[in-house]
């Protein structure tokens, strides 16, 4: 399965912090159009940002972490900055860094190992977006495979990143005993969203088998 945010419409772009002296185009959604903004600085946005994401202070970290995140699929360039934001000792920036890199797509997949590993964050909102980003990033997720399964079997609390792993499982897990497992134990989740996903998912093994037996 394939899987911007609109701003209420203005005549003025939004201001763009920490972009000092940056040069590029950021495509901004205005109102129900699109409208592409070139901010014409001479140093790439991207690139301060990575500089800043790797500060001492943690709120330069937090806030680089959030214009990066707004970025999205502009910022393909910060994946790696962004992977070891992650382990960051601040949860506020390690949520932004999750958050970011679940915009960003298949591009990201070499964040995979890093977000697998996030799966176990202590803090919801960072596991939530670590979940999404794994899903976002499609096939490619499929080294995450036994960590997904390894935090169902634990008994992940929150049922939007169960869905999510479900979801992600549907992916990357139709050849996978393992996966196939784990997904019908949850046929017994107590959330009806994660119930439904199950049986989608579930439905989508069993043409794979199907087709394959033919």
């Amino acid at each position: 399965m394939n899987k911007n945010t609109t701003r209420g419409a203005t005549n003025e772009p939004r201001p763009v912090r920490h972009y000092r002296s940056l040069a590029f185009a950021v495509p901004l959604s205005i109102g129900l159009g699109l409208l592409t903004w070139y901010v014409l600085l001479p140093e790439d946005p991207v690139v301060v940002l990575v500089r800043e994401l790797q500060s001492a202070d943690a709120e330069d970290r937090y806030d680089a972490a959030k214009d990066l995140e707004e970025l999205g699929a502009n910022a393909l360039q910060a994946i790696d900055a962004l992977s070891v934001a992650l382990r960051d000792s601040e949860q506020k920036v390690r949520y932004r860094a999750a958050k970011a890199l679940s915009r960003m797509g298949p591009p990201a997949a070499r964040a995979v190992p890093s977000l697998a590993e996030a799966l176990k964050d202590t803090e919801r909102d960072v596991r939530y977006y670590a979940a999404k980003a794994l899903y976002k990033i499609d096939n490619d997720a499929a080294p995450a495979l036994q960590p997904i399964i390894q935090v169902l079997d634990q008994g992940e609390t929150d049922p939007d990143i169960r869905r999510y792993l479900v979801k992600t499982l549907g992916e990357i897990g139709e050849d996978s005993e393992e996966a196939h497992r784990v997904v019908k134990k949850l046929a017994r989740d107590p959330d009806p969203r994660v119930r439904e996903e199950v049986t989608e998912v579930l439905g989508e093994f069993k043409e794979e088998e199907d087709r394959v037996s033919q």
